[in-house]
């Protein structure tokens, strides 16, 4: 089973979402450091999105 790794640094949300999700997919939590744009938050949701799946991709084997 592949695991979803989880991009944040609050360990709250990781507690929140591991009881929503339960054993069905297995969380790995990355707190990234990702600058925040200024916009509307479907922009800076967007922008961070890019951002931390570009430093994810970045670090998973070839």
């Amino acid at each position: 089973m592949k695991t979803c790794t989880f991009v944040t640094g609050n360990p709250n949300k990781v507690i929140e979402v591991n009881a929503i999700l339960g054993d069905s997919i297995p969380i790995r939590a990355l707190a990234l450091d990702i600058p925040e744009i200024q916009g509307s938050l479907e922009d800076i949701a967007r922008d961070k999105c890019r951002r931390a799946a570009k430093i994810v991709t970045s670090l998973l084997p070839d």
